[in-house]
């Protein structure tokens, strides 16, 4: 027997009531934006190819949940797309697609310090370079930690990425902030850095640990890194130049490599101090090679 536009959104919503994990802020969101809509309700029905029988209920539930986050997210278009790839999917693996549409309960900086350990992130890594437009309901979270979703991506977007692995913010989130603004603007609507710049290795090495950093030298150099304690920081696809054995002061320890790598946040500092002081032939002001810092629990978390 065929549902109702309204029965559908109504089970939809139910199902997504049962999974844990999510924010039921953000999940009280969705429901308040769709649940009268027959529109998506209709967007969201799905067809006889995929199994039916009382044993493949949840599964189809989850993919209605699904393609209903597809629709907040802005991507109504991919939606056929995603049923015919999740069709032979288990409900466990369309569940964790769901999940990267919302942040996850109770998920802190400290979790995104956790998630830049242990998601190394390598050149040419694999077809899906980074998230984009065809790719992103593929990506979720488990498949990323599992390695079947790999990314080589530039400083800014590694840490954006391990935010969402960690589940601090969503896919929605990465969306709208997970490229890196041009030029030195200060991405205020992102994070909120404080207002000292940084321009002493003494100082750099007391930078707490759950900090995204953000790196300045001229002319437009800028690197984003995020910091794990006792002085120190993980960053990927760090400046060429600084990987460098020659030119990394050895005083702070062991060298960033090109990828992800965890290294002194105050030998980088000094390095680029240094290197400008040779190719400059002076000491750099405090307002030409420093740092400013500040949580990387984001403005705006969704």
């Amino acid at each position: 027997m065929s549902k109702t536009a309204q029965t559908r959104l109504d089970d939809t919503f139910k199902y997504l009531e049962k999974i844990q994990g999510i924010s039921k802020t953000h999940l009280s969101e969705l429901k308040i934006k769709y649940q009268k809509d027959a529109t998506v309700s209709a967007l969201i029905s799905i067809d006889g190819s995929w199994t039916r029988g009382d044993n493949q209920k949840n599964k189809r539930h989850a993919g209605r949940a699904l393609f209903l986050c597809m629709n907040w997210y802005g991507a109504a278009n991919k939606i056929s797309d995603a049923k015919s790839y999740y069709k032979n999917k288990t409900e466990n693996e369309i569940v964790e697609a769901v999940k990267s549409f919302f942040p996850l309960q109770g998920k802190t900086k400290q979790d995104v310090v956790l998630a830049a350990k242990t998601g190394i992130i390598k050149p040419n890594a694999g077809p899906n370079s980074s998230f984009n437009d065809n790719n992103f309901y593929k990506v979720s979270r488990a498949e990323i930690l599992a390695g079947r979703q790999k990314f080589s991506l530039a400083c800014y977007e590694s840490v954006t990425f391990w935010m969402y692995t960690s589940g601090l913010v969503s896919l929605r989130w990465l969306k709208k902030f997970g490229t890196q603004p041009q030029g030195k603007a200060v991405p205020s609507s992102v994070w909120r850095f404080g207002p000292v710049k940084v321009a002493s290795a003494t100082d750099a090495s007391r930078i707490p640990a759950g900090n995204v950093i953000r790196y300045f030298r001229p002319p437009l150099g800028l690197h984003y890194v995020i910091s794990i304690g006792s002085g120190k920081c993980i960053g990927n696809h760090n400046s060429t130049d600084m990987t460098n054995p020659k030119v990394w002061l050895s005083q702070y320890g062991g060298r960033p490599t090109g990828h992800t790598s965890e290294f002194q946040i105050a030998g980088y500092l000094a390095t680029m101090q240094d290197q400008f002081n040779k190719q400059v032939k002076r000491k750099p002001r405090t307002d030409e090679i420093y740092l400013i810092h500040g949580s990387i629990e984001p403005v705006n978390k969704f």
